[in-house]
């Protein structure tokens, strides 16, 4: 959407998921589980996005037009935040369900 190359750090998630055509969108995991590999989370709330994700993690310099996107296609929202039910570890490419 952004039209740039999008270092997805500028979101300093601990997850980065890629989701199938058809997946629920972010506002619907809101009061789900989500698992991940051994792991299940609780999405608690969508995350509100501020100027942090303006700046470039590698030259900090700073870019507001991705701000600009995020508040005018989403709302400022982007992300969740969520609660840890069940630990366990997670390996990249583990499947990903939400309940």
């Amino acid at each position: 959407m952004w039209g740039k190359p999008l270092d997805p750090r500028r979101f300093r998630g601990n997850f980065v998921l890629k989701l199938n055509d058809g997946a629920p969108s972010e506002p619907e995991w809101v009061g789900k589980r989500t698992v991940i590999g051994e792991v299940e989370l609780q999405a608690d709330s969508l995350c509100e996005r501020c100027v942090v994700i303006t700046m470039d993690p590698d030259t900090q310099k700073k870019d507001p037009s991705l701000l600009k996107l995020v508040n005018r296609e989403f709302g400022l929202m982007f992300g969740v935040y969520a609660s840890v039910v069940r630990t366990g570890q997670v390996r990249l490419g583990d499947t990903v369900s939400i309940a």
